[in-house]
């Protein structure tokens, strides 16, 4: 990509609508659902279709990104079917018909994140630390979002939320057309390549803990808006909570290029699962007090800050030129394999054990990755090398 302001600002208004997007569906998804009629195992499942695709998906899109060598243009083309897929929406309520329309938009949305990720650290190049600078606004994107939204839901039905899921989706396709175009050549795109970087010890270790941090994930995405609807909030102060977490999120993406200089990546990944299990045992636990959630909520920082900006700098440094774009395709397709099961392990067991239950087998999960990551993961520099 050419360097200069417009690359940089178009950039962060793609970030901007991506998870603005993000920010409708995340906190309001499942109330919707919960409007149709849907029960508690139903809206899991729905939910979990979100992600359906994340399986293959993003790795079918990667390799025909390498193969081409026109990553930008599967993004823009993404985008376009995201958008046209979407509108299934609002034809029928049906459930299995909607898990098709579901599955069919996850599959084109899915590739759209890790395209742009590896897109922005090409575009950044020796300046990889400023990633969270770039991906702040997709948070800002989301907060905005949630918020207005939540306050629009005081007054209107949630029934409209499909709309405004569409109108965000279509500013995306507009933006996804000004996207530079990078300087990509067509790569090898033969198995061998990046097989050779998956059986690396380190890489298997880093993907095993992704795993176990979005299974842990899974029951805040999909019931904590239930949770606190049944506790008694408002949709605005839903709104809120959410947009809380997106605010620390904010803060900690600001200041991300300083904790990369004076920590390692094993270091900072430690302690973004420690302070993720402490952020599961207060939402579980404490739903009633509505000032130790919002502290449940910064610590946001850390659950997503902190570990999604380890996890592509990880991911950036371990793949090398030929073979990124497929790479940041199976970390998603791990992460999304994680949500899809976690999702709908938490459907069923919501009801047949408890909240407070889910959130401490959640807070397990992340205990567990975290002394993984402290007994068997190796430290790496900017160069791959592990010490």
């Amino acid at each position: 990509m050419k360097n200069g302001i417009g690359c940089y600002s178009v950039l962060c208004g793609f970030y901007f609508t991506f998870f603005a997007t993000s920010g409708v569906l995340n906190p309001y998804w499942s109330l919707y659902l919960k409007s149709l009629g849907f029960d508690t195992v139903e809206v899991a499942q729905l939910t979990a279709f979100l992600m359906g695709a994340n399986f293959f998906a993003p790795y079918f899109w990667a390799w025909i990104a390498d193969a081409t060598g026109r990553s930008i243009y599967v993004i823009r083309l993404t985008s376009v079917l995201s958008l046209l897929s979407f509108f299934g929406v609002l034809i029928d309520k049906n459930f299995w018909y909607f898990s098709f329309i579901l599955f069919g938009f996850s599959f084109f949305r899915s590739p759209i994140l890790p395209q742009l990720q590896a897109n922005t650290m090409v575009y950044l190049r020796e300046n990889r630390d400023r990633y969270g600078n770039i991906r702040l606004w997709g948070s800002v994107g989301f907060v905005l979002a949630t918020i207005i939204l939540g306050k629009v839901l005081e007054n209107y039905s949630i029934r409209i939320l499909p709309y405004v899921v569409l109108g965000f989706l279509f500013f995306s396709v507009l933006i996804s057309f000004l996207l530079p175009k990078n300087n990509q050549s067509k790569k090898n795109t033969e198995s061998g390549d990046i097989v050779k970087v998956l059986v690396q010890p380190v890489l298997i270790v880093f993907m095993f803990v992704s795993f176990l941090m979005f299974f842990s994930m899974a029951p805040y995405a999909v019931f904590s808006s239930i949770y606190l609807e049944d506790s008694g909030y408002t949709h605005s102060v839903i709104g809120a909570f959410w947009a809380f977490g997106m605010v620390a999120q904010v803060g900690i993406f600001y200041v991300m290029f300083l904790l990369l200089r004076f920590f390692t990546l094993k270091t900072l990944l430690i302690a973004a699962f420690i302070l993720t299990s402490i952020r599961w045992l207060l939402i579980g636990f404490c739903i009633d007090y509505f000032f130790v959630l919002i502290l449940a909520q910064l610590l946001q920082a850390a659950n997503i800050g902190v570990y999604q900006t380890v996890a592509v700098r990880i991911v950036h440094i371990l793949f090398d030129e030929d073979v990124r774009y497929r790479g940041q395709a199976v970390y998603t397709c791990c992460t999304g394999v994680a949500g899809v099961v976690g999702m709908l392990l938490s459907g069923y067991f919501w009801n047949l054990l408890s909240p407070e239950a889910v959130f401490s087998i959640a807070a397990s999960v992340t205990l567990l990755a975290t002394l993984i990551v402290w007994i068997c993961m190796k430290e790496i520099d900017s160069n791959g090398v592990q010490v």
